[in-house]
């Protein structure tokens, strides 16, 4: 910028004022080619290119990985329990529509008649059925009234897992009370809790209960009108 002052007896004159320097300041990306090439991006590109290898590796030869499994089932059953070894085995091959055996039914079972606590605790680290399918599995089963062959076969079936200290048992009775209804069994064409007759009030059931082990299974249940007297 020019500045003129005119004086009397002077020359005119022309100061200049020096422009300070702008403040402002820009900041500009590194273009494409300049960083593309940057250690760290060469190490990435290079762990891609390992990654994409072993995939297509996999996907030309499936069996390769699954040749291995037959070993490690073999050694389960070389290095664990029957039971153990049936669960790990099913775990391993399972699929979404898979079938499921006779010996893991059994422990699915077992599980599921130990208490909803504990089923619901093993469910998260194992594949088990659902409630429905308990329901399922069980809803065939015919425990008639009275002293039925289904509960012996019941007794037999959880006293082989025992030893002969913890099959020692007493024969208990018990008392439970009932809603005064009826129910009909269409499938076996039957109507349930009758008591000479009468809509039943109550039922005694006969249970095996262990005495140095805690176990109980029931053995017979009888439908009554009237509750029994304790003496």
């Amino acid at each position: 910028m020019s500045i003129f002052s005119v004086e009397p007896g002077f020359i005119v004159t022309e100061a200049t004022q020096t422009e300070l320097p702008s403040t402002s300041s820009a900041s500009v990306q590194s273009e494409k080619h300049l960083s593309g090439k940057s250690p760290r991006k060469q190490k990435l590109r290079k762990i891609i290119r390992m990654q994409r290898h072993k995939l297509s590796k996999l996907l030309c030869n499936p069996e390769s990985s699954s040749s291995k499994l037959p070993r490690f089932l073999g050694m389960y059953d070389e290095y664990l329990s029957p039971q153990s070894s049936t669960v790990i085995k099913f775990h391993a091959q399972v699929r979404s529509t898979a079938r499921y055996p006779t010996e893991y039914r059994q422990f699915a079972l077992n599980l599921y008649f130990l208490g909803p606590k504990v089923n619901r605790y093993i469910e998260k680290l194992l594949h088990l059925p659902n409630s429905r399918t308990f329901r399922r599995w069980t809803q065939h089963w015919n425990v008639a009234e009275g002293i039925s062959d289904f509960m012996f076969m019941t007794i037999d079936l959880k006293c082989r897992e025992y030893n002969e200290t913890a099959r020692q048992c007493v024969l208990c009775m018990d008392e439970m009370a009932l809603k005064a209804n009826l129910f009909y069994i269409l499938k076996r064409d039957e109507i349930v809790e009758f008591a000479k007759s009468q809509p039943a009030k109550s039922m005694m059931v006969l249970f095996a209960k262990g005495i140095l082990e805690n176990w109980k299974q029931p053995v017979a249940h009888v439908f009554v009108h009237t509750t029994c007297n304790g003496t």
